[in-house]
């Protein structure tokens, strides 16, 4: 027994040294489309897991938008998930952050009630338009039409189905989103407006070794790209289709990483 004892002890002494894996703080909020559920889950976590959880332990962080990004720009969070592609600069008013894609992008688009028609939409002047009030609508949408502010996107589209707004403007998947929840049939969009494109990103803090986290994050993703498991777990989190970003842009962006 002793001499077992002493054995192991030895090859335990022996033993290569295995480290802890590093933590890596992520930042979100809640996103729509099963992104980031309130259960700190969804396509965004699994992606993540995929992606970086074979290296890294990975620390999620479900907080309120503004409460995110300002951790992550005060080095609370090495990486922030989110849905505005939002380049945070330094004190120089260089980029601060190292931007990975997920696949996932959307734009402003314009939503109506289907008995009536965009086409003139740009020359149609005088119409009033609803947005949230909180969303930042261009001036191209905007102009020579009277914009009006609705506190919530439930109440923007009220107003659109009462007849007191002609158009709801707004981002693509969020307003998608709650016409196919609340099966809205009657709302449709012009697929020809696609107005302030924006991908939704995860932002890395270069000062967390950025460069080595981006490698391995680009060469994962981009073999769940050829063996199907991207496709599957946008499948498994039942993500919506109008979210997809088109699978050519998609792996030119990971290879000029």
């Amino acid at each position: 027994l002793t001499l077992l004892l002493r054995l192991l002890i030895v090859s335990i002494f022996l033993s290569p040294h295995i480290e802890a894996a590093k933590a890596l703080h992520i930042c979100t909020y809640k996103l729509p489309g099963n992104m980031v559920t309130p259960e700190k889950k969804g396509f965004i976590i699994d992606l993540l897991h995929f992606g970086l959880g074979q290296d890294y332990e990975l620390k999620l962080n479900l907080l309120p938008p503004v409460r995110a990004f300002e951790n992550f720009q005060n080095d609370k969070c090495d990486i922030l998930a989110t849905h505005m592609e939002k380049t945070i600069k330094d004190k120089n008013g260089n980029p601060y952050s190292v931007e990975l894609p997920t696949g996932l992008e959307d734009y402003l688009t314009v939503f109506f009630i289907n008995k009536k028609s965009t086409e003139k939409f740009y020359s149609d002047h005088g119409k009033r338009i609803v947005a949230v009030k909180q969303w930042n609508i261009p001036r191209a949408l905007t102009e020579a039409k009277s914009l009006y502010s609705a506190m919530s996107l439930k109440g923007a589209v009220k107003m659109l189905q009462a007849g007191r707004a002609d158009y709801l403007v707004g981002f693509h998947y969020l307003i998608q989103s709650y016409i196919s929840k609340y099966k809205l049939e009657n709302i449709v969009h012009d697929e020809a407006i696609k107005v302030d494109l924006k991908s939704v990103v995860l932002l890395v803090n270069p000062s967390k070794e950025a460069q080595e986290i981006k490698k391995r994050y680009k060469t994962r993703i981009l073999k769940s790209l050829k063996d199907g498991t991207y496709d599957e777990i946008y499948k498994r989190n039942k993500a919506p289709d109008w979210l997809l970003q088109d699978r050519a842009k998609f792996q030119e962006t990971l290879k000029e990483l």
